[in-house]
């Protein structure tokens, strides 16, 4: 519920800035901020949060992206820093 609202507010926000967006365009700004949320996190993503976060998200070729992204991230504690 809370992740709908989150949506919802962060959609109206881009068409204020942006105008009226394709449905691609959202879909490509929702994938670039989990892949960001998962870089922020410093963690993989859990499925359930997959499922959660890419709900809105229905190109096989971003959800593809963001899978790999999360499958292959390695937190910077295990990076060798």
């Amino acid at each position: 519920m809370r992740e709908e609202k989150l949506r919802a507010l962060r959609k109206q926000t881009y068409e204020t800035y942006f105008g009226p967006s394709t449905d691609f365009t959202c879909q490509l700004i929702n994938a670039r901020s989990i892949i960001r949320l998962i870089h922020s996190l410093d963690r993989k993503l859990t499925e359930t949060e997959i499922k959660e976060f890419t709900a809105p998200i229905t190109d096989r070729r971003l959800l593809k992206i963001i899978d790999q992204t999360n499958f292959s991230y390695k937190p910077q504690s295990l990076q060798g820093h």
